[in-house]
C-alpha cells in the first residue's frame, strides 16, 4: 500500500474518532438544545388532558393574603375546599419543612382528603457515570404531613447547560434505594399502581404497570413534553379566588358553581407570583413556573405522549452517514452542483429532524451532524483541491519538460545569410503547441524557410509536430531544388504513417541570396506577405496545395519571385489573424498589413517586435487561445 493511502486512511480514522467522541460525549449540547427549542416552537399545541388544572399562588393571592410563605391554615382551607369540590388529586409544589402554626389543621385536612401529595427536595450529587444520587435530604417534608399524605416525592428539576429546565429525574438513588419523583408518585397513585408495579430500566425507561413505559436518559430523567405555552394549555385557577369563593358562599351551603367545575380534577398547586424562585426558563418561554413542568409530566403520562432523545450510538450512526454522504458528493460532483447537493442534504436532514420530533416525539441531534457534514464537505473539497493542485503541479512540471523537448526540435537561432536577415519567434498558447518552423541549409548558400501549423493543440499536436519536423528535414535535403517536390514527398510519408487523424498546413520557401530568387510552395497554409518600400505588394500564394496528411496523392504547385533590396517577407500562423479583443473582433490580415505599413524599411527582428506589440495592445491581456509563430526575411 502506498504511503499516501496509509496517510489518508490514518487521517480519516483520526477524524472519524474525533467526530465520534464529540458526538458521543455531547460536547456541543448547548447548541443541540437550541435546535431542540426551535422544534418545540415549530410544532402545534399538544393534546392536554382536561382533568389537569393548575392552582396558582400568584400575585393576586400574595396581595390579598399576605407575603410568602402563606400561613398553613390557608393551605388547610384550600385542601378542604378542593376536597369538598370533589377533586381526585392535589399535588403541592410547595415545600413544608419547618414546623409552623397551622400544621395540625393542614395534616388533618390532608388526612381527610386522602388524595394529597407533598414534595421534598434532595441534595443532589453527580456520580462518575453521569447520573445523579442524593447526598441527603436538602428540604425534608414535615413528618406529620408525610404521614397524613397519600404520597410524597422529591420535586427536584434538572437544569441543562444553558440554564433552562427541560428534564425531570423520575428516580434518584438515596442510601442505596431509589426515591420517586413527586409527579411520578402522584401518577402511580392516580392509576392505582403499587410501588412494585413500577420498574426501572436504567438508561431506557421507567415502566408504569404492564404497558406504560416512560423514556428516560442515562440520568434517569424524562424529557418534559411541554404541551404549549403557560397560558395556552391547562386550565388555571387562582388560589385566592378558590378560598374567596368558598368563604363568600358560607360553610354548609351549596358549593358555588365556580368550584363545582373542579370536580374530578387533578390539581397542581404551586407558586407563580412574579419574582419568586419557582420561575425559570424552559424550551418555550424565558419565564415559566415550575409547577407547569410537573403538570406537563403528569399530562404526558395520562395521554401517553412522551419525548425521547435518540440514543448516542444512533446519533453517531446518523453523523457518520451524513458525513459519508458529504464525501460522496465531493467525489462525484463538480463544485457548483456539489454545493447545491450539500445544501439539499443538510436541508433534508434538518427537515427530517423537525418532522420526526413533531410527529413521533423523537429528538435527533441536528447541530453537530450538520456542522460536521459541512466541515467534512469543505475539508474533502480542500483535500480534493490540494490533490488537484499537486497533480497540476506535476503536470506543469512534465509539460515544462515537454516544452524543453519540443523546443529542442526547433532551431533557436536563424542561419546567417549573405545579404539578408532572418528572424523568428514562436509563442505557444499552452506549454506545448502545434506550430513548427525550421531552417534548412542547402547547397550553393541557399536556405530553406518553413513554417507550419498542426491541427489541434497540446501534447498530441506537439508529438505530431516533432515527427513532421524530422521527416521534413529529410525530404528538404533530398529535394533541395524544389519546395513543391519536398511537400509532395512529405505529404505521402505523413499520410501513410499517421493514424492520429492530425494534419499540418505548411509554407516552404527557398531563398537564393546570390540571385535573390525566392521559390515557394504551400500546403494549405496562409500565404506569406511581401512588403516593398513599406507597402504590401503581393500575397505569395500558389494555385495548388492542400494540408499535408489528408490525402496521399496530392499536387503541390511552386512559384518564384525575385526580391529587391529592402523587401520584407513575412510567414505566420493563424494565431495572429485569430487573436481576439474584448469586443470579440479578430486581428485579421488587415491588422498585420496596417502594423507593418505604419513604418517602412523594417528589419526582420523589428518587424516581428512591432507585430507582437500590436497584438498585445489589441488583445489587452486576454488569454491567448492559439499558437503564434512569425518568421521574417529581410533583404539588405
Amino acid at each position: 500500500m502506498k504511503k499516501e493511502s496509509i496517510r489518508l486512511i490514518f487521517v480519516y480514522s483520526i477524524l472519524a474518532l474525533l467526530l465520534g467522541a464529540i458526538s458521543y460525549l455531547r460536547i456541543f449540547d448547548t447548541y443541540e438544545l437550541i435546535s431542540l427549542d426551535l422544534r418545540f416552537r415549530a410544532r402545534p399545541l399538544q393534546k392536554v388532558d382536561p382533568q389537569i388544572v393548575i392552582v396558582e399562588i400568584g400575585n393576586d393571592t400574595l396581595t390579598n393574603l399576605g407575603q410568602w410563605p402563606l400561613p398553613r391554615d390557608y393551605h388547610a382551607s384550600l385542601v378542604k375546599v378542593l376536597t369538598d369540590s370533589g377533586v381526585k388529586a392535589i399535588i403541592f409544589d410547595v415545600l413544608f419543612s419547618e414546623p409552623k402554626q397551622g400544621d395540625r389543621l393542614l395534616a388533618e385536612a390532608t388526612k381527610q382528603a386522602g388524595c394529597v401529595y407533598y414534595p421534598y427536595a434532595l441534595e443532589l450529587d453527580r456520580v462518575s457515570s453521569g447520573s445523579w444520587q442524593a447526598k441527603g435530604i436538602d428540604t425534608p417534608l414535615l413528618p406529620e404531613l408525610e404521614k397524613a399524605a397519600r404520597g410524597a416525592g422529591f420535586a427536584n428539576v434538572l437544569t441543562d447547560v444553558d440554564g433552562k429546565r427541560r428534564r425531570i429525574p423520575l428516580f434518584i438513588s438515596y442510601q442505596d434505594r431509589p426515591l420517586p419523583q413527586l409527579t411520578l408518585k402522584a401518577a402511580a397513585g392516580y392509576l392505582g399502581l403499587e410501588p412494585e408495579d413500577i420498574k426501572i430500566f436504567p438508561g431506557r425507561s421507567v415502566q408504569l404497570g404492564k404497558s406504560l413505559p416512560i423514556p428516560i436518559d442515562d440520568q434517569a430523567a424524562a424529557l418534559v413534553n411541554l404541551a404549549g405555552g403557560w397560558k395556552d394549555t391547562f386550565e388555571h385557577y387562582s388560589y385566592y379566588d378558590i378560598l374567596a369563593a368558598y368563604a363568600e358562599s358560607g360553610e354548609g351551603v351549596r358549593m358555588p358553581e365556580f368550584l363545582t367545575r373542579l370536580k374530578g380534577k387533578i390539581c397542581f398547586v404551586g407558586l407563580t407570583a412574579t419574582g419568586t424562585a419557582d420561575l425559570n426558563a424552559t424550551a418555550l418561554e424565558p419565564v415559566y413556573p415550575m409547577i407547569g413542568l410537573h403538570a406537563n409530566l403528569f399530562n404526558s403520562i395520562l395521554t401517553k405522549s412522551f419525548l425521547s432523545r435518540l440514543p448516542r450510538t444512533a446519533n453517531l450512526a446518523l453523523l457518520y452517514l451524513l458525513c459519508l454522504a458529504a464525501v460522496l458528493i465531493t467525489l462525484n460532483t463538480k463544485p457548483l452542483p456539489g454545493v447545491l447537493y450539500q445544501l439539499g442534504l443538510v436541508s433534508l436532514f434538518i427537515g427530517a429532524g423537525f418532522l420526526v420530533f413533531i410527529a413521533a416525539g423523537i429528538w435527533i441531534d441536528l447541530f453537530f451532524p450538520v456542522i460536521s457534514s459541512i466541515v467534512v464537505y469543505l475539508g474533502a473539497n480542500i483535500f480534493r483541491y490540494i490533490n488537484e493542485l499537486q497533480r497540476r503541479q506535476l503536470l506543469e512540471k512534465e509539460l515544462s519538460i515537454a516544452r524543453k523537448i519540443q523546443l529542442s526540435f526547433l532551431k533557436q537561432k536563424p542561419p546567417k545569410v549573405s545579404g539578408a536577415e532572418i528572424a523568428v519567434t514562436m509563442d505557444t498558447a499552452r506549454h506545448v503547441g502545434g506550430d513548427l518552423y525550421d531552417f534548412v541549409q542547402l547547397p550553393d548558400g541557399r536556405v530553406g524557410l518553413m513554417v507550419g501549423d498542426v491541427s489541434g493543440k497540446g501534447v498530441p499536436a506537439a508529438l505530431f509536430m516533432a515527427q513532421v519536423i524530422s521527416q521534413f528535414r529529410n525530404f528538404a535535403c533530398r529535394y533541395s531544388s524544389s519546395p513543391a517536390q519536398t511537400l509532395t514527398e512529405l505529404n505521402k510519408e505523413i499520410s501513410r504513417g499517421s493514424k492520429s487523424g492530425l494534419f499540418v498546413t505548411m509554407a516552404y520557401l527557398i531563398y537564393n541570396p546570390a540571385t535573390r530568387q525566392l521559390n515557394f510552395a504551400s500546403g494549405g497554409h496562409l500565404p506569406p506577405f511581401l512588403f516593398r518600400n513599406g507597402k504590401l505588394i503581393e500575397k505569395l500564394d500558389v494555385a495548388e496545395g492542400m494540408p499535408l496528411g489528408l490525402l496521399e496523392e496530392a499536387d503541390f504547385a511552386k512559384k518564384e519571385v525575385k526580391l529587391e533590396s529592402g523587401d520584407l517577407v513575412l510567414i505566420y500562423t493563424d494565431g495572429i489573424t485569430e487573436a481576439r479583443n474584448k469586443q470579440g473582433r479578430d486581428f485579421e490580415e488587415e491588422g498585420i498589413i496596417r502594423t507593418l505599413e505604419e513604418e517602412p524599411n523594417l528589419t526582420s527582428q523589428v518587424a516581428i517586435q512591432h507585430l507582437q506589440g500590436a497584438i498585445g495592445a489589441f488583445s489587452r491581456n486576454l488569454p491567448q487561445h492559439d499558437d503564434i509563430t512569425i518568421m521574417a526575411l529581410n533583404v539588405s
